[in-house]
């Protein structure tokens, strides 16, 4: 179930036509399946979030690591997995994979693992996927150690497939970033073996580093966090690029606490002429991806990574998604209909800035968000500061979203906010003096 509410999500042009009239029928009110359960570290910690009823989940089929298949109620057809390539490999991390997943050490992991790949040195394989697997390598001329993403063997003779993988690094190349993985290399097209060489990143997702403080983090690390990914958002916009898949999963955090925005796999140009999908088609994870991109809208720009960016940043608060469900439609027919709970009342320890940032990075109107990730990151630094004791950290909110989007206290407005409010109303006392002294000697004029 997981998988389905979390995992990326394809729905071909036929599908998403008859998307409408199935959430109509969808009961938004079903029982929600519970998250993942993994059992925190033994550390001092808040209390973890009270579970879930737990909802038979509708069957899966693990087709590919990350992207699960939904067999989905008759008429509709089931998703294609050579259809779309989604992000079909387990993350560049300590041995964690999403689906299907072979533990390092393990006998299954020792099993088929090549002993070079191009000039690489294969030392242990991190995870097996349904698209891929991802290893631990060395490359023996810099004396580094990457992960390797290799492409199936069953797949490199698919042409759609080769090309969104090339088209993956070579999205990861173009942002040069501490706060975006990095890609080292690619296979050449002449190459047998379809393998990029990613940044090695052992310590592991925010997604389990939240986990480890019991579901929930703190709030200072939590927007230290989202500082980070800002920080590579602006990157990414830079490089003209939309992520289109940012979730806490795919948020890594290093050893030193820098996190780094990862898995390009659906990335694509602003201007959307890389574009490998057919139109119709809807792409991300449910559970964090923005309402436009729901309705498989094309003109997506860095503002629908801007939500996804704040939802993450609300289940990482939360301790959940912001919208949850049985079934991935149940998920986006919430998304759509509803605002999402209230975090002040989910966690009555936020600042009441912090709930404002995260209610309008995901504003259902792109139009109400932060318009660029520059101006999300200086919001994020001015909540931290004031966290810290700072001040000046509360201009972001001069342009609130509309009032029905507002779910906690009104924000405050600055200084040059309040000044620039008084002199527009002095010049326009200011006209409308004139304009009356015009009248008057007018008429007298006229008399």
């Amino acid at each position: 179930v997981s998988e389905i509410i979390r995992g990326p999500l394809f729905l071909g042009p036929e599908r998403t036509a008859s998307l409408e009239a199935e959430l109509n029928q969808a009961e938004s009110s079903e029982t929600i399946s519970p998250l993942p359960s993994h059992p925190p570290a033994q550390r001092p910690g808040p209390p973890p979030p009270p579970p879930f009823p737990s909802a038979t989940p509708p069957p899966i089929s693990s087709t590919r690591a990350g992207a699960a298949t939904v067999d989905l109620p008759p008429p509709a057809a089931r998703v294609s997995p050579s259809a779309e390539l989604t992000t079909p490999f387990p993350p560049p991390g300590a041995g964690r994979a999403a689906g299907t997943q072979t533990a390092p050490g393990s006998a299954a992991a020792l099993e088929d693992i090549p002993s070079r790949l191009g000039p690489f040195e294969v030392l242990e394989k991190l995870g097996q996927g349904g698209m891929g697997a991802v290893y631990k390598a060395r490359d023996p001329n810099l004396g580094r150690i990457v992960a390797l993403k290799v492409l199936a063997p069953a797949l490199r003779a698919d042409k759609e497939a080769a090309d969104r993988f090339l088209r993956e690094a070579r999205a990861g190349a173009a942002v040069n970033h501490p706060n975006v993985i990095t890609v080292h290399a690619v296979a050449g097209p002449e190459d047998p073996e379809h393998y990029m060489a990613l940044e090695f990143l052992p310590g592991g997702d925010a997604e389990a580093l939240a986990e480890r403080h019991g579901g929930r983090l703190p709030e200072p690390l939590a927007l230290e966090i989202m500082r980070d990914c800002a920080r590579g958002l602006v990157a990414i916009e830079r490089a003209g690029l939309v992520h289109r898949d940012l979730k806490p999963a795919n948020i890594f955090v290093t050893a030193d606490g820098t996190a780094k925005l990862a898995d390009l796999g659906l990335a694509r140009t602003q201007a959307g002429d890389d574009r490998m999908t057919v139109t119709g088609t809807i792409v991300g994870t449910p559970a964090f991806m923005a309402p436009e991109q729901a309705r498989a809208e094309q003109d997506l720009d860095i503002r629908t990574d801007i939500y996804s960016l704040g939802a993450s940043l609300f289940g990482l608060l939360a301790g959940k998604p912001p919208f949850i469900g049985s079934s991935a439609f149940v998920v986006v027919s919430n998304l759509l209909n509803k605002q999402p709970p209230r975090l002040e009342v989910i966690r009555e320890d936020l600042h009441p800035q912090t709930v404002a940032l995260i209610q309008r990075a995901m504003a259902k109107e792109r139009e109400d968000r932060f318009q660029d990730a520059g101006s999300l990151l200086q919001a994020v630094d001015g909540v931290l500061a004031m966290l810290q004791g700072g001040a000046g950290g509360t201009t972001f909110m001069a342009s609130p979203p509309p009032q029905h989007y507002q779910q906690g206290p009104p924000p405050k407005m600055s200084t040059s906010d309040v000044l620039q409010k008084v002199l527009m109303v002095a010049g326009a006392v200011f006209l409308l003096l004139i304009c009356c002294c015009v009248l008057l000697a007018a008429l007298q004029g006229a008399g």
